[in-house]
């Protein structure tokens, strides 16, 4: 990340996230790429004492057993229901105690690349998963119907339920397409919590 990229990451947080009829409220303390790289100790809700969270679920891909349908790599980042990194069982990717809370830290994570300027579909998901953007790019283009190069609007990220257009092939692709009834019935429990 580009100390400008930086500057302007920092003049955007917190992030406030409109979803549905309810707001929820992020601080993020860096983008998700500069803490792929580092190794910091998780700065919020550590309890040493904690039970087990039971996690990962049973006979689910990664994630969807992390509650992280996106599979957001572990960072420093005090996401709202992450699993404390000293409790983190995946060891790479983020871990959430419900899978609403995957879903939210997935749509603050685009809102955050919208504010860098990542606000087409190419450079998004060259971004979140360069080890196979050309496949990736590909197929969420396909089940979008979204140009790669297309800009996205205000109108694609003002809600959640709006998004569900690049956040479904993105999810079904991390998880795999055997999954897609998971996926698609996750979100819409998750949209179920949002409406007035």
């Amino acid at each position: 990340m580009t100390r400008k990229e930086k500057k302007k990451l920092k003049k955007y947080l917190p992030v406030l996230l409109l979803v549905g009829g309810g707001a929820v409220a992020y601080a993020i303390s860096r983008s998700r790429s500069t803490n792929q790289d580092e190794g910091g100790e998780d700065p919020g809700g550590e309890d040493p004492g904690a039970q087990d969270h039971g996690l990962p679920l049973a006979n689910l891909p990664r994630g969807l057993s992390n509650n992280n349908p996106l599979n957001i790599k572990l960072t420093s980042i005090s996401w709202l229901g992450k699993v404390p990194k000293n409790q983190n069982t995946d060891g790479t990717f983020e871990q959430f105690f419900e899978l609403s809370n995957g879903y939210k830290a997935t749509i603050t994570n685009l809102l955050a690349y919208k504010n860098l300027g990542y606000n087409t579909l190419r450079k998004i998901i060259e971004h979140w998963a360069p080890y196979d953007a050309g496949n990736y790019l590909t197929y969420v283009s396909t089940q979008s119907g979204l140009a790669p190069d297309e800009i996205l609007t205000d109108n694609v990220y003002n809600k959640a339920k709006n998004l569900w257009g690049i956040v479904r092939p993105m999810a079904i692709f991390e998880n795999g397409v055997g999954y897609t009834a998971q996926v698609e019935s996750t979100w819409d429990s998750f949209l179920k919590g949002f409406q007035s």
